[in-house]
């Protein structure tokens, strides 16, 4: 893909600030902790930290190969641990969790494949694990071509046929693992991965098909099943050599030719992505014409970004519900159209899991007015977790919570993120449970400004979410 100077700088400093924020994640073990500054040891969530170093690992790898430099002793430090990791692990790891789950173990197993991996991958191949691993019965189809390419890289191509052989099998993929934060694209994008890599390039075309088909499908992926799609297909096509191609497209913005229809513009493009800025649509749309002039087959994608008018934006909720409201120190209702300059006041929210299956690594995201401040926990020596004194007057909506639940239930988000105009906390919700959360806030600055809605998604499904239509308010003198 060719870019012009300002795209190639602009993808420079976003893989070097990449690099460094990871730097803030990196345990002092080697390992990267899936919250910054937090290295969580219970069992239970343990395995997020050892994708999540894998995951890390590998775009380091990825960037080093490009040519960017990694600080200090980043990937020394990840190779010690992912070394030693591989070494312990054991099948039966997660067997003593009093919640064990079977998805908890499938995961284990993958997250030690594609540990094995990247260490082949670093030129780093712990022969022993791998050997153990190949040895473990009812492996996935994304498992064995993740092994097999650790063999492969290893300098073992013949046990990694043995791993692979014969047609590539239909993938069966009836739901994501949580635990491994998976994809049906994600699987495809290994096995194509794979087979480029042992040189199948007629099963590679046919898979490639796949991918392409879901890239341009206009689905919601997470950026980790974007990341290795794009990573598989520029593989793939990048062992062959390119020839360009052509097509054709025409909108009304460009003229109108002798027929009365829009005047076609003609590209021809020497790279594999060719990409066109069109002007604005109107809000009835634009009329788009194009046509391949090209003896092979493309994919297009037509793609619009518009941001919604302050207080236009649609409400919507799928799978959770979240109701915000406004109170005094007293817990009495509060309306935050008009409010006196100086006031306190407090954000109460409460999220419901209406689904009928757990829902994991939710994030709950809070903007407020430029008007208002946020009263900073941390600041004032108050736990962030919301166990706060239990107040008898907070009343209204939930008056009928208990107060040992409720405490408990405050003290659930896993991780709480304050900034200047805005918390974000992010936590899980069983089937039919609830969280509860407050938020101490000041009207500080006078003047007219706008509250966001509120909003929650499954930060690897957005399928499921919530949000609320912002709405304009004041902070007007005492005196009025």
């Amino acid at each position: 893909m060719k870019l012009d100077p300002n795209q190639r700088l602009q993808a420079e400093n976003n893989i070097r600030a990449g690099i460094a924020r990871l730097r803030s994640f990196q345990h002092s073990s080697g390992g990267f902790g899936y919250w910054p500054g937090v290295w969580d040891q219970d069992p239970s969530l343990s395995w997020r930290n050892d994708w999540g170093t894998t995951y890390a690992g590998h775009f380091m790898l990825e960037a080093e190969k490009l040519g960017y430099t990694l600080p200090g002793d980043m990937k020394a430090g990840w190779v010690r641990y992912q070394k030693s990791a591989a070494q312990r692990w054991s099948a039966g790891d997660h067997r003593g969790l009093v919640e064990y789950r079977a998805s908890l173990a499938e995961a284990a197993r993958f997250a030690q494949a594609y540990r094995l991996y990247t260490l082949s991958l670093a030129g780093q191949p712990e022969m022993g694990a791998m050997n153990r691993l190949r040895e473990t019965p009812s492996m996935s189809l994304a498992e064995r071509w993740l092994l097999a390419s650790a063999y492969k890289l290893a300098g073992k191509p013949e046990v990694a046929r043995t791993l692979t052989e014969g047609r590539v099998q239909a993938f069966v993929f009836a739901d994501a693992n949580p635990y491994t934060f998976g994809s049906l694209l994600r699987d495809r994008a290994i096995v194509l991965q794979g087979l480029t890599l042992m040189g199948r390039s007629a099963d590679a075309d046919q898979l490639l098909e796949d991918v392409a088909a879901q890239l341009v499908s206009g689905d919601w992926y997470s950026t980790q099943s974007l990341a290795f799609a794009l990573v598989a297909v520029a593989q793939t096509t990048g062992t062959r050599p390119f020839t360009g191609f052509s097509f054709d497209y025409s909108i009304d913005e460009k003229g109108i030719d002798a027929k009365g229809k829009a005047k076609p513009v003609a590209m021809k493009a020497e790279s594999p992505l060719s990409t066109v800025k069109l002007p604005p649509p109107s809000p009835a749309g634009m009329p788009l014409a194009l046509t391949n002039t090209s003896d092979r087959k493309l994919y297009v994608t037509a793609a619009v970004r518009a941001i919604a008018r302050s207080g236009e934006e649609d409400a919507s909720s799928n799978g959770l519900s979240l109701d915000i409201r406004y109170a005094d120190a007293d817990g009495n209702a509060v309306d935050v159209n008009k409010l006196p300059q100086g006031m306190d006041l407090i954000a109460q929210i409460t999220i419901r899991n209406t689904s009928r299956r757990a829902l994991d690594n939710l994030a709950l995201s809070q903007m407020f007015p430029g008007g208002w401040e946020i009263r900073n926990d941390r600041l004032e020596n108050v736990d962030t977790s919301g166990d706060r004194s239990t107040d008898k007057n907070q009343r209204g909506r939930f008056w009928w919570v208990p107060s040992d639940w409720r405490d408990r239930q405050r003290r659930e988000a896993e991780y709480t993120d304050i900034r200047d105009d805005r918390v974000l906390r992010y936590f899980s919700l069983n089937p039919d449970e609830s969280i509860f959360f407050e938020t101490r806030l000041n009207a500080a600055y006078l003047g007219r400004f706008y509250l966001p809605g509120g909003g929650i998604e499954a930060m690897y499904d957005a399928n499921i979410h919530a949000r609320q239509r912002g709405q304009w308010v004041e902070v007007v003198s005492p005196q009025k």
